[in-house]
């Protein structure tokens, strides 16, 4: 697992500084019926997204994102998603979910809109790969850092940040209460 995960981190850094960011469908609108929540997802089948769960406390989670209840023109459900070589971008959701389990951890109205309102400002910052890697070189954010960022203070500023390697999804899971990919939607 270790050159496998070499050789996904060596692509993630050429990725990053090729300065590919991507900004995803314009959102038209939102779905009135839709709640925001963060949505914590499985590892999919590489070794960069396993490392990911296995170096967290194998809670079960690789990703997060937010869904802030966002349609683009065609009325397809868009999240606010974060991925190596894109970015921070709008992405369907079908597709970031496709494959892999995922647990949405609901937040009330209005730390949704706040959170909302922050992640909408995030859409075209970079994936900060240095951070995937305990640096502190490089700039942008992660998806565990940008879920955590625009938390509304009190929630965000709660979230045990580990002293020994980047936030992540498996962190802020844990600090809601998530249990694992196999742990039912819930409310804050």
């Amino acid at each position: 697992m270790g050159a496998a995960f070499l050789a996904c981190f060596l692509l993630a850094v050429v990725s990053s500084v090729a300065g590919r960011v991507e900004q995803g469908p314009d959102a038209a609108g939102t779905d009135p019926a839709c709640g925001v929540c963060i949505m914590f997802l499985s590892p999919i089948d590489t070794p960069l997204s396993q490392a990911i769960n296995d170096k967290t406390g194998k809670l079960g989670f690789s990703h997060c994102c937010i869904d802030a209840c966002e349609v683009d023109e065609k009325g397809v459900r868009v999240c606010i998603d974060c991925t190596i070589g894109k970015g921070v971008y709008r992405a369907p959701v079908a597709d970031v979910t496709a494959d892999r389990k995922c647990v949405r951890v609901f937040l009330p109205l209005v730390e949704g809109k706040e959170t909302y309102g922050c992640a909408r400002s995030k859409v075209g910052q970079r994936y900060s790969v240095g951070s995937l890697a305990g640096a502190s070189w490089g700039t942008g954010t992660t998806c565990a850092e940008m879920v955590a960022d625009c938390l509304p203070t009190r929630i965000g500023q709660a979230i045990t940040r580990p002293h020994d390697r980047a936030l992540a999804p498996n962190d802020i899971a844990r600090f809601f209460g998530v249990s694992g990919p196999d742990s039912p939607d819930m409310k804050v």
